[in-house]
């Protein structure tokens, strides 16, 4: 923490009025070190201590001796506080705490119901200590003092007359060194171009590289996350991926991802992969709609519509099986034509009945039950030659009445199977 010694301030006392006296003598502002500053317009200039500071607008922060608009995603992430501080950000706003040594400006000024005030850490002044400074140890160690005495634009600090304007050992009071990549303009520690202070430490300096710092890419706390780099403080996605869901990262592997293939957006849809040059099926699934959209709908070795192939159809009473179409039992494709798919029934079929092949055909009078070949109602194979067929009409052979050798006698005849009187 810093303390400020009392022989400096008798020397800043003596200089203040001294100053005074002579502005008064002279009529004038010619030493008002808020004379040309507008502050961009967006606000107003505050002289402490011989340092112009900017009170911005609501909605502006100071950066140097202008105001920059706040950033509308996340305002910490470009207010410093004058590199004295940390910004927070709750329901109410945006405010700086200020480090030890440091306060905020003018907490108390009505004019802060338009202004942030509370943007902007300035050192305790040098006649008392300020809302978070430490008042001095009645020990402390003895300044070094300046001789001759500094003027009224210097500081004395360890026994040299500094300008805390523009040092960098001593930035706007006594042993407040600038860090690495730092410059000291107007009293405060501001990054070289193209760097920050993304630690919110002084002492670190300026120690990220906007141009290429993946975590801090353009200004601090910007990552750019997975496969991702930063070049001239803009992010770009690896060779290969794409940033498709516009969040930090490149998440997107267009050479793998099967949602998007190439492109962002470009979804294979089921049952694919993204392949060399564009969308491909898997194993023995085909796009046979011709669309990305369904995807490889079809499963080529299932699929009764598309069996083998696009378009093949299997037909009735058959399914697809291992890429090629399949009668259901009992059922025979005996004309090779899968258009009206099995369309025998081996076990009615008369001329494909029973067995494992079509052509067992059944003969004269018969019928096929079950898959075997038999005789019709009232027709008879009586003599035994299954060549042909089932050759007696039982229903009116006298000497095969109903049945095989039934014979009826000289005065009745065969009438429905049966002997009857005439």
């Amino acid at each position: 923490m810093r303390r400020f010694l009392t022989g400096d301030r008798r020397v800043f006392l003596w200089a203040a009025a001294l100053a005074v006296t002579s502005g008064a003598a002279c009529g004038g502002s010619s030493d008002d070190p808020c004379s040309g500053v507008g502050c961009s317009s967006r606000g107003y200039c505050v002289a402490v201590e011989g340092l112009a500071y900017c009170n911005c607008l609501v909605g502006y922060h100071p950066v140097s001796l202008a105001c920059e608009p706040n950033d509308l995603v996340g305002p910490c992430r470009t207010i410093t506080c004058g590199q004295h501080g940390t910004c927070r950000e709750d329901a109410d706003g945006v405010t700086c705490e200020c480090g030890a040594g440091y306060h905020l400006i003018a907490l108390d000024d009505p004019s802060c119901d338009q202004y942030e005030c509370d943007l902007i850490c300035i050192p305790d002044s040098l006649d008392g200590p300020g809302p978070d400074t430490d008042v001095p140890d009645e020990d402390a160690e003895a300044e070094i003092p300046c001789s001759p005495e500094c003027s009224t634009d210097r500081f004395c600090c360890a026994g040299d007359c500094v300008d805390v304007r523009t040092d960098r050992d001593h930035c706007g009071a006594c042993e407040a060194a600038c860090g690495p990549r730092m410059d000291c303009v107007g009293g405060f520690c501001r990054c070289w171009a193209d760097t920050g202070d993304c630690d919110d430490d002084v002492g670190t300096g300026c120690e990220a590289d906007l141009l290429t710092n993946v975590d801090h890419c353009g200004h601090c706390n910007a990552p750019c996350g997975e496969q991702a780099n930063c070049e001239g403080g803009v992010c770009g996605c690896w060779t290969g991926y794409a940033d498709c869901d516009a969040v930090a990262g490149c998440e997107a592997n267009l050479e793998t991802d099967p949602a998007h293939c190439h492109e962002c957006g470009n979804d294979c849809g089921e049952n694919t992969a993204c392949g060399t040059l564009d969308c491909e099926c898997l194993g023995e699934f085909f796009d046979c709609d011709g669309t990305w959209v369904t995807g490889c709908e079809a499963d080529l070795a299932t699929d009764a519509n598309n069996c083998g192939s696009c378009g093949v159809e299997c037909g009735a009473n058959a399914d697809c099986y291992s890429l090629a179409c399949a009668c259901h039992a009992d059922f025979r494709n005996c004309n090779d034509d899968w258009d009206d798919g099995c369309e025998s029934d081996s076990r009615i079929d008369v001329t494909n009945c029973g067995g494992e092949a079509c052509g067992i055909a059944c003969t004269t009078n018969q019928v096929c039950t079950d898959g075997l070949c038999g005789c019709a109602t009232l027709f008879g194979d009586c003599d035994g030659n299954p060549a042909n067929g089932c050759e007696i009409n039982l229903a009116n052979n006298g000497q095969n009445c109903g049945s095989c050798g039934h014979r009826c006698t000289y005065d009745t005849y065969c009438s429905d199977g049966d002997c009857a009187e005439p």
